[in-house]
């Protein structure tokens, strides 16, 4: 049994769910990745909670928790094109927000820019955050978007030109 199918097994013989356990493990991993896709973290959380809440009524079965991870992933992706269908809104992260994190102190260059990271264009963003911040390989993660790994390699390349000019712009 891997260490991870033993962390589980453990976790589960204590009365937890999948849910939990998922919520437990990769929870703010998955709300950043919605909060990526969304770039809106009111929308962000309601669709995590939509795909935890899935998992708990009906769960299923993983070989591990990287498994696990993945399938979360791509189930916050779905969540997240089927929401902005649905609702037909794509809102930008608002400057008061970031103006009352820096007013708390938590202003961080990492929150900076995954803050510029979120204002690119939702298939940069997307696989600069899964690349960089949550440590995929080009391959990983054009499987987990359905993507060729060619396409996967451009929007990286030019999310990186976007990002770069974007650091490069003065702030005046």
């Amino acid at each position: 049994m891997t260490e991870d199918n033993t962390r589980r097994w453990q976790c589960l013989q204590h009365h937890e769910n999948e849910a939990l356990y998922a919520f437990r493990t990769f929870g703010d991993t998955a709300l950043r990745f919605a909060v990526c896709c969304t770039q809106n973290r009111a929308e962000a959380e309601d669709i995590v909670q939509d795909v935890l809440l899935m998992l708990h009524t009906a769960p299923r079965q993983f070989e591990s928790d990287e498994h696990m991870k993945a399938w979360l992933l791509r189930a916050i992706r779905d969540r997240a094109k089927n929401y902005h269908l649905r609702s037909r809104r794509r809102a930008a992260v608002e400057l008061a927000q970031a103006e009352a994190v820096a007013a708390c102190g938590d202003f961080t260059e990492e929150y900076a820019l995954r803050e510029l990271i979120f204002s690119l264009p939702k298939n940069y963003a997307v696989v600069l955050y899964l690349y960089y911040f949550e440590g995929y390989r080009t391959g990983e993660i054009a499987m987990l978007l359905g993507e060729k790994e060619n396409t996967v390699r451009t929007w990286l390349k030019r999310g990186r030109k976007r990002l770069q000019l974007a650091l490069e712009e003065p702030i005046c």
